[in-house]
């Protein structure tokens, strides 16, 4: 299977997932599925905004850059393109707390960044629900 057309199953797959998450937050997508692919393909082959890694059709990830979770909107500005690694690490994070976070991290030995960013892709997300106050 060629390049466009993997990038094009991978982009109504994005699209169909979205529009899910959205209609189950009672909310309908703010873009088109032609908007949400045009902006793929403009970040497809080129750098993860957050860690530079090669972002390709078969492991890209769309990221909110203000998680639904949060108030963020299902909305083409609220969207990025980014490598899946990264969207996972950044979990519940804004895009600009994620940011925060690597700078941070920037100046550690890699295992431990490494150990840091894994942390979230391993469940995060449900151990966060001990440190909620109920």
């Amino acid at each position: 299977m060629n390049h466009r057309v993997r990038l094009t199953h991978r982009c109504k797959r994005v699209y169909a997932h979205h529009r899910q998450r959205a209609q189950k937050q009672g909310e309908a997508l703010g873009y088109s599925a032609t908007e949400l692919f045009n902006l793929i393909l403009l970040a497809v082959d080129c750098g993860c905004p957050y860690c530079g890694r090669l972002v390709l059709p078969e492991s890209f990830s769309v990221d909110h850059r203000t998680p639904p979770g949060r108030g963020g909107q299902h909305t083409l500005a609220n969207l990025l393109v980014c490598c899946a690694v990264c969207n996972e690490a950044k979990g519940i994070l804004k895009e600009e707390e994620f940011r925060e976070l690597l700078r941070l991290m920037e100046t550690w030995p890699p295992l431990v960044r490494l150990e840091v960013l894994a942390r979230p892709r391993a469940g995060g997300k449900a151990r966060g629900e001990q440190f909620r106050r109920k």
